[in-house]
């Protein structure tokens, strides 16, 4: 099994602000910016985003932690993405 304090980096908690033309990520160790064009697909379901960057890595949103209106960061990934590459997801 493999342990947060083990792997901070890929396991830790990660801060994601989000800009008019990239996004930055940071964990504990790191900060990363990266172009709206490397988010391929959004799916949205009533729990969490999922931001993918490919069809086995995304970053993980938990709505439960985000600190600015829910509707605001909708309408901010869904004008980077195209409307096919976003889904939304009841339960």
């Amino acid at each position: 099994m493999i342990k947060e304090k083990n792997n901070p980096q890929v396991l830790g908690q990660r801060t994601m602000r989000f800009e008019d033309d990239f996004y930055i990520v940071k964990t504990v160790n790191s900060e990363s910016k990266s172009s709206w064009d490397a988010i391929k697909n959004i799916d949205e379901t009533p729990e969490y985003f999922y931001l993918y960057l490919s069809k086995f890595t995304a970053h993980v949103i938990p709505k439960n932690k985000i600190n600015v209106n829910i509707e605001d960061l909708q309408t901010l990934l869904k004008s980077h993405v195209s409307q096919q590459n976003y889904k939304f997801y009841k339960k």
